[in-house]
């Protein structure tokens, strides 16, 4: 019905026809056309996306949704702003109460200096970077990697001095790491991520989880770290499959610890071919019979397991 109006008020309105017939005619196409636009308030879920739910879906597809849900539930000042990381980090606006800069006021705060000329972005660092924070009221940071932040060595370091200093770690969502404003609490000391060869990163995306930018072995393997150990400190990261592989078989990932020349395996994990089409499983490991202690970190995988975000915390200020 709209396209036939439209159409039948494109043919009347010709220079031949009197104004009044023509006015008429477009009165008339333009009512039909609003009359027969679709009244659906919500989208028919079932229909268009089957068994997955809307609660699903926007888990899965829409990278930040975890992260905004939990931000709309923090009380922030009424003016206060939500900055992404990186640049191109994508942080649902519609999904939470406070506003997120949009691309143009984040580049503003990440890519210009206290004087407002143009610098090379996340090359700034301490009062300048600050600075610019204050000045679009950015009160909350949603840090979520991609390869080029992961490769970076600028400012916003999740080790870095910055954060440690004016931001505090409110946790870590799906994929999310968010900070609000203000010192406190644990903190990262060791980004293992940051510090794996770029040959072993992949963006890794399970069948009912979100898009990682993950540690994958194509054959079984390990990645080493040497680490010293702060107070309480311990080891977090995701284990996922890729969407794409099919798997058949048992997979181990396990995390040993060698300290003055002794190995011991403090974590072991095995992924079922049942697990493969789950999301990211999250995974905790007490490192404290470990404090203030220098050891290397060895993660072992079997073939094609995803370790995502594999970070060290802690209350005290050492670091890799």
């Amino acid at each position: 019905m709209p396209l036939i109006a439209a159409l039948g008020a494109a043919a009347v309105c010709n220079w031949r026809w009197p104004i009044a017939l023509r006015a008429a005619a477009i009165a008339v196409g333009v009512t039909l056309a609003v009359l027969n636009l679709p009244s659906i308030p919500t989208i028919p879920w079932q229909t268009v996306f089957g068994n997955e739910t809307e609660q699903q879906y926007r888990h899965t597809h829409i990278p930040g949704y975890d992260a905004a849900q939990f931000l709309s539930l923090q009380a922030l000042w009424p003016d206060a702003a939500i900055l992404s990381v990186p640049v191109f980090n994508f942080v649902p606006q519609w999904l939470t109460h406070h506003r997120v800069l949009d691309i143009w006021e984040n580049a503003q705060v990440v890519c210009r200096d206290a004087s407002g000329k143009r610098a090379a972005c996340y090359a700034l660092d301490g009062p300048p970077l600050l600075a610019n924070m204050d000045r679009l009221h950015v009160a909350a940071l949603a840090i979520r990697r991609d390869e080029a932040w992961t490769a970076q060595g600028g400012a916003l370091r999740l080790e870095g001095p910055f954060l440690r200093r004016y931001f505090h770690l409110l946790g870590y969502f799906e994929g999310t790491f968010l900070y609000l404003r203000g010192p406190g609490g644990e903190v990262v000391t060791s980004d293992l991520t940051a510090h794996t060869d770029p040959a072993l990163l992949f963006r890794v995306r399970p069948v009912m989880g979100d898009e990682r930018l993950a540690l994958l072995f194509k054959d079984p393997g390990s990645a080493t770290f040497d680490v010293t150990l702060g107070d309480h400190p311990y080891l977090e990261f995701a284990l996922g499959r890729h969407a794409g592989h099919a798997i058949h078989e048992v997979s181990e990932m396990s995390v040993v610890v060698d300290v003055d020349g002794e190995s011991r395996t403090v974590f072991s994990h095995f992924l079922m071919p049942a697990d493969a089409p789950q999301n990211w499983a999250q995974f905790h490991v007490d490192l404290s019979e470990f404090a203030g202690r220098k050891v290397r970190l060895e993660l072992r995988a079997g073939a094609l397991v995803a370790i995502a975000d594999p970070v060290v915390y802690a209350t005290g200020s050492a670091g890799i």
